[in-house]
């Protein structure tokens, strides 16, 4: 009998889509419109909130990379995107821990997921083009 392998491990987000739509509606109470509206003030606000984390990882402010990366934890949680949660979740641990030399991979990974998000987000929502990060 044959069984269905995975194509990648849990560590590879690359066929992954990098939200859960349903849950984000089922989140926003079944309001398309509360969903797109949190949609957008995600797309407008995230983009300094990376900046923030790449600051303070330049700067080397273990204490300003935590804050910032939970702060971005949660508006991730809203659209139900578990691979930039963990991601974050990572950021933040590692800034905890004082470890920069492993911030540095760890913000850029978190940068690839956000930058996947952003993209399928406008994408759906037929938005501007993605920004870089």
């Amino acid at each position: 009998m044959l069984t269905a392998q995975p194509l990648h491990s849990s560590d590879e987000t690359c066929d992954q889509h990098p939200y859960n739509r349903q849950v984000a509606l089922e989140q926003a109470g079944d309001d398309e419109d509360l969903l797109s509206e949190l949609i957008g003030i995600f797309l407008s606000e995230t983009p300094e909130a990376i900046a923030q984390i790449h600051n303070a990882v330049s700067n080397g402010n273990p204490e300003a990379i935590a804050n910032s990366a939970h702060a971005l934890k949660g508006s991730l949680g809203v659209l139900a995107a578990d691979n930039a949660i963990q991601a974050a979740q990572k950021v933040e641990t590692l800034a905890k821990a004082g470890d920069l030399q492993g911030l540095q991979e760890a913000t850029t990974a978190l940068a690839v997921e956000i930058q996947r998000l952003t993209t399928a987000l406008k994408r759906e929502t037929k938005g501007a083009p993605a920004r870089e990060y």
